[in-house]
């Protein structure tokens, strides 16, 4: 149990550590591995719940249909998609990071980094993710920020042949899948270090690190506690 939780940097909780110990032929229950885990003062870190403002009634924009409508599954892979930016810190001040996950596994893609927070990042994120994939006919699921409504950024889903969808004003949760990403990211990795990364190229090496647990280490319990490469390999891959 002490392996799984420190492999998890601490972050582990008893479901997942269940898992694990199944994974390596320990025969135990939930209930059994949370009571150890109690003994052992093996405890998870808990995200801090953020709270949400509202969009300025200010800013007066062409609506765009929410057509994900919070149907977070998809049935198979480069169908649906979620980008979001967030902010991270640094020594030399803040950093944006930018990523879009395919909704078939929680897969992140197109990381990118900026220290602006403008059309060009969102862009960075999506032009890298057609570099892999042909994502003509695929949908695209953004909030409602001016930076996916610029115009340039509209242009680029349209010649890419994508399908856009926006979140209701003022509401994370019709994009909660990469919200919960960002804010897992968070909370294992980034809050966790000793000090803040020393510039963007130190943030870039931390985070792209951890990514790589993500997608091949890191139980994830909406895929039945499978990696997004090992739910990926289970279902495709045959």
């Amino acid at each position: 149990m002490q392996q799984i939780y420190f492999k998890y940097d601490k972050t582990c909780g008893y479901r997942r550590m269940h898992s694990e110990l199944q994974d390596i032929g320990f025969k135990i229950s939930e209930k059994k591995v949370r009571e150890k885990m109690q003994e052992f003062n093996f405890k998870a870190e808990i995200r801090i719940k953020k709270t949400f403002k509202s969009y300025s009634k200010s800013e007066i924009q062409q609506e765009v249909e929410n057509k994900l409508n919070r149907h977070f599954k998809s049935n198979s892979p480069n169908q649906k998609y979620c980008t979001d930016i967030t902010i991270l810190e640094t020594k030399e001040g803040i950093v944006y990071c930018s990523a879009i996950i395919d909704l078939y596994n929680f897969q992140p893609f197109g990381l990118k980094f900026s220290k602006s927070c403008n059309t060009d990042l969102a862009e960075a994120s999506l032009i890298e993710l057609s570099k892999i994939r042909n994502v003509s006919g695929s949908l695209l699921h953004t909030d409602q920020g001016v930076t996916y409504k610029n115009k340039r950024f509209i242009s680029l889903i349209e010649s890419l042949n994508m399908n856009l969808s926006m979140s209701k004003k003022g509401c994370p949760y019709d994009n909660c899948v990469i919200e919960n990403f960002w804010g897992t990211l968070k909370t294992e990795k980034i809050y966790r270090l000793k000090q803040k990364p020393q510039n963007i190229e130190d943030l870039q090496n931390i985070v792209e690190d951890y990514l790589k647990f993500y997608i091949c280490e890191r139980k994830n319990t909406a895929l039945g506690y499978l990696t997004p490469a090992q739910y990926y390999d289970k279902n495709i891959k045959k």
